[in-house]
């Protein structure tokens, strides 16, 4: 079977914005964001990755991480998403765990992976090589490799609150299941916009929200490390109709100075996930009329 969805989005919404990273402002519609993770594909194919590899990136949020996901979709490797607020030892026990073949980087980064196989890293997201690799004006097509629905996707590691990361593993199937039972959750459609503040390699930032909005055609506003006055401009900024964060981070956007209880009354959903909801968190939004769900 073919898993490629991202080209069949970019033939429904070519011309439509997919992703905006705000700190680079810098836009990309469905059809670039295709065109990057064929031109990707090819790369990946090019340095011998074949189906089943495992292919990391250690960064913040940022497009690169839907390049390879997507390139990743499209030659049958397996995504992995790398916590960068792990420490080196973490790291290095995952990249082992996993039989990483490739990593990617932000070199901001770079600090906390002194304790793996320097043979590993691949390359810095954030050099002009990587831009010339990735540059959808010269896209070459790729022919997308056939995979079954329980075949291993993704390895997305815990945070090792209560114990050492364990790698949980996410087949293509349980990724559409995924994002289509959040589409119809929520009713998710091509006007949607969301602010992803959560960190990409977790589960709420990637499977909550990142992939239901592009299966359903939306559109991705980037904030690269979380910060809530940064957010609350970025709200104002760009009228989300939905946000999903964990409960301390709604906290820090409360407690910022240019904290205002109508953007967010103006959204269709406010989510809270990833840790037990905080009482007096949803109670201090309450108090404005704003329900945290």
């Amino acid at each position: 079977m073919n898993f490629d969805w991202i080209k069949t989005r970019s033939d429904f919404d070519d011309d439509k914005p997919a992703v905006i990273d705000h700190a680079k402002q810098t836009s990309w519609t469905y059809q670039q964001l295709n065109a990057r993770a064929d031109n990707m594909a090819h790369y990946l194919t090019s340095q011998g990755v074949k189906k089943g590899d495992v292919i990391g990136i250690f960064a913040p949020n940022d497009i690169a991480i839907l390049d390879l996901l997507f390139a990743c979709f499209k030659t049958g490797a397996v995504f992995l998403p790398l916590n960068w607020r792990l420490n080196p030892k973490e790291i290095a026990a995952i990249v082992e765990d996993a039989q990483l073949k490739l990593l990617f980087y932000a070199e901001k980064h770079l600090s906390s992976l002194t304790d793996i196989d320097q043979n590993l890293l691949h390359m810095d997201i954030d050099v002009a090589q990587y831009d010339e690799i990735v540059n959808p004006d010269y896209h070459q097509p790729f022919q997308a490799t056939p995979v079954e629905p329980q075949d291993l996707a993704a390895l997305i590691y815990t945070s090792g609150t209560t114990g050492s990361p364990k790698g949980v593993m996410f087949s293509y199937e349980s990724f559409v299941h995924n994002g289509a039972n959040l589409e119809l959750t929520y009713k998710f459609n091509s006007n949607y916009i969301t602010i992803v503040s959560t960190p990409m390699f977790h589960v709420l930032g990637f499977n909550d929200t990142v992939l239901p909005v592009l299966m359903s055609g939306g559109t991705l506003i980037l904030q690269r490390y979380f910060n809530g006055e940064e957010l609350n401009d970025m709200i104002a900024q760009y009228h989300p109709t939905f946000i999903i964060m964990i409960p301390t981070m709604y906290y820090s956007t409360l407690r910022a100075s240019n904290f205002n209880p109508e953007n967010f009354k103006a959204m269709d959903y406010i989510i809270q996930g990833g840790s037990q909801p905080l009482p007096s968190i949803q109670a201090a939004f309450k108090q404005y009329g704003i329900n945290i769900i």
